[in-house]
Formats: C-alpha cells, structure tokens, sequence
C-alpha cells in the first residue's frame, strides 16, 4: 500500500471524526481537518519506511501503544493545530522530521523538538532532553546547532547594527 494511499485512508479516518455528534468541543471539524494537515506535512518530511510506521500506528493502534515517533509526530500536529508553529513558519523556520531526527527521537524517548537547540543558520528546531541537545550539526542546511542559536544570531545582528547607528548618531552630534 502506497504512503499516497495510506493519507487518503488518515483523510477518511479525519473525515469521519468530523462528522461526531455536534458537541461544544475544542476538537472541532476545522480544527481536526487542521490536524490532519499537519500530520500529512510531518509524514511527507520523513524518511518513507519510518512515515508508514507512524501513518499505520496512528491509524490502528490505541495511543497507549504509539511508539516514541509516533507520538511525538501527533504531539507536533497537534501543537501546530494550537497555532504554536505559525511564528516558526513566519520566521521562515523549516517544519521537518529528517531521518537524523527520527533516530534520536527513537533513541531518546524523552527528546522533545524544540527551539532551545536549534540552527543558527535556517532556525530548524532539534531534538534536546534535560538540556542537552542531541545534534551539534543542522541536518538540513549543516548549520551550527546551538542553544537558542536562530535568535541569538539575530538578536546579534540587531544589537550590532543598533550600537554602529548610534556610534554614527554620536559623530554626528
């Protein structure tokens, strides 16, 4: 079974979620659709062989038996679907699950993917567990994997050109 079909299938499963009993709930049709979007683009980032195994964790298996990928590819969807990724996605920050990634994450089931380790270069967010991060190198770009290392190098670069615009303000003065 192809992972195009294996979608379409996470579509019908979404679909008929959708169509639950008309109740006051946080998980309503547009946000549940909004989930499914968010699982698709996850999974289409991933290395094939380890995308069917959460696409058919998620869809046959109760959570309590997901693997350490699985649920954390559900966790990120759902943190997206909560509107928590939409400033990455503004900074131009790179949404992904590559293979390096997936192992550690498989490896380590405490690692969380967040932006306290992450590139300095394209700002991709990595793996780190009690502090320490797993990757020293982007595995996207090659970048520098640094704490908070997008922001930093930024915020560098502000406080550089704030200080060379008020030297200049001060020679002119």
């Amino acid at each position: 079974m192809s992972l195009a079909h294996k979608l379409a299938k996470l579509e019908t499963i979404a679909a008929a979620q959708a169509e639950a009993p008309a109740t006051a709930t946080f998980w309503s049709p547009e946000r549940i659709e909004a989930w499914r979007q968010w699982v698709v683009k996850f999974l289409e980032t991933m290395p094939e062989s380890r995308a069917v195994v959460a696409y058919v964790e998620l869809t046959t298996l109760p959570a309590e038996q997901w693997g350490p990928l699985t649920r954390h590819v559900e966790t990120m969807a759902t943190h997206a679907t909560m509107g928590a990724r939409d400033a990455y996605i503004r900074q131009g920050r790179p949404v992904a699950l590559p293979e390096a990634v997936c192992a550690v994450l498989e490896a380590h089931p405490d690692a969380h993917v967040r932006s306290a380790h992450d590139c300095e270069d394209c700002g991709f967010e990595t793996p780190s567990a009690h502090g320490r991060s797993f990757l020293t190198v982007c595995p996207l770009c090659g970048g520098a994997v640094r704490w908070q290392g997008f922001n930093r190098k930024r915020w560098r670069a502000l406080w550089e050109r704030q200080k060379a615009e008020l030297a200049a303000a001060g020679d002119r003065g």
